[in-house]
């Protein structure tokens, strides 16, 4: 006979799977004006109480319904198709297998997702905000891309900026290739480099006026060193720009962990800039809501 524990135990792990098909309609929903009456997302997401009666159909309540930005529904479907790519994959292989783990849907997600976050236009704006960074970038337009990955950030800079060139750094040999089939369609292979080359490895000195690098996606050691890395590679009033900040909660550090990167809080980020020898590191100010945390620094 079944016991009451078991009974509670088969309801909450029921419960967890339903949230799983509820994400999954609402990544399918997502920037859709209206669902009709026979289309089978619509009644998953009315008993999540997720969408509403309209005059013929149904649309999404608030705050994830018509009235958002574009830019924020993108942002937001990505977001749902990448971590639920990604939970898969941990869940039929195990955690703790690296980025290197996802399959190509995965990672095509992740580049849809830099895009969506808006990377590009991101990038423009902190130029434009900064007459210092506007001047060494003139005379050197130059960003390096850590983790680079599929190319789609990389790409959309490019198309942001158009006198940049990008050198694009990865250690997934499949998302590179990946990364060259885009930069290719896109006709930017003049204008990206993409090398197979971890950010402590990096050997360039006075090459570029901006770097990303993405904290979550990379390990610890390899922060610190690449951090000192990107500070020789900088031109001097050049900026390094960190993202993937931690808040230091538990799925920040089960999502680090998965992707084989690090949680590195704020105050965390801060201290490792300073001691490479960064000036001023503070969040990036004027960015859409949309846009991650941005901690942005200058090498003097």
């Amino acid at each position: 006979m079944t016991t009451t524990s078991d009974d509670a135990r088969a309801t909450a792990a029921a419960e967890l799977i339903d949230s799983i098909w509820v994400a999954s309609a609402l990544a399918t929903a997502l920037g859709r004006p209206e669902l009709a009456d026979e289309d089978p997302a619509a009644e998953v997401l009315a008993a999540a109480g997720l969408v509403e009666r309209s005059g013929t159909g149904w649309v999404l309540t608030e705050p994830l319904g018509p009235e958002a930005r574009p830019e924020r529904i993108a942002m937001e479907r990505e977001q749902l198709i990448s971590a639920l790519g990604q939970a898969a994959t941990i869940a039929a292989s195990g955690g703790g297998r690296g980025w290197e783990a996802n399959g190509d849907d995965v990672l095509l997600a992740a580049g849809r997702l830099s895009v969506a976050r808006g990377l590009g236009r991101d990038f423009r704006t902190l130029i434009g905000a900064s007459p210092e960074l506007a001047a060494a970038f003139a005379a050197c337009p130059v960003i390096i891309d850590v983790g680079v990955g599929v190319a789609a950030g990389a790409c959309a800079m490019c198309e942001g900026l158009p006198e940049t060139r990008v050198i694009g750094l990865d250690v997934n040999a499949r998302a590179l290739a990946l990364a060259r089939q885009l930069v290719a369609a896109k006709h930017l292979s003049d204008r990206i480099e993409l090398r197979l080359q971890g950010v402590e490895e990096l050997q360039d000195v006075g090459v570029a006026s901006l770097a990303h690098l993405p904290a979550r996606f990379i390990p610890r050691p390899a922060l610190t060193e690449g951090i000192s890395r990107l500070f020789r590679a900088l031109r001097p009033g050049g900026q390094l720009l960190v993202s993937g900040i931690s808040s230091d909660g538990a799925i920040d550090r089960w999502v680090a962990y998965n992707t084989g990167g690090s949680t590195v809080t704020l105050p965390e980020c801060t201290a490792l800039l300073t001691a490479a020898g960064f000036e001023n590191p503070q969040p990036a100010q004027n960015l859409p809501p949309e846009a991650p945390i941005l901690v942005v620094s200058t090498r003097p």
